[in-house]
């Protein structure tokens, strides 16, 4: 049912089940397939920060809050080798479509 609170999100299981698993997410968060990731992550002038900031303006505008930065960052440091640190940028992408604020933002 619709809601009158526009920051009310009332969407079923199908629409949640669709945005975090649908094929637009899914080719939005692949290492082979996006342009936006592939750009961030290919980028030779963007340290990891720069790629987590860049990763959140394109998909909220805003930069990262001290505290989600210090976080994801450590994640992404803990990645052993290249291919672990693009899964997970990858991860963080996914999860950024995935959010409230991305879904209701307005």
């Amino acid at each position: 049912a619709a809601s009158n609170n526009p920051d009310e999100f009332r969407a079923g299981i199908p629409q949640a089940l669709l945005l975090m698993n649908g094929r637009l997410t899914a080719e939005a968060t692949d290492l082979d397939q996006s342009r936006t990731l592939r750009g961030v992550l290919d980028a030779p002038f963007l340290d990891t920060e720069a790629k987590l900031t860049t990763l959140y303006l394109a998909t909220f505008s805003r930069p990262p809050r001290s505290e989600e930065k210090q976080f994801l960052l450590e994640h992404i440091r803990k990645q052993t080798d290249g291919d672990q640190q693009k899964q997970a940028y990858a991860e963080i992408f996914w999860g950024l479509l995935n959010s409230p604020e991305f879904v209701l933002e307005k």
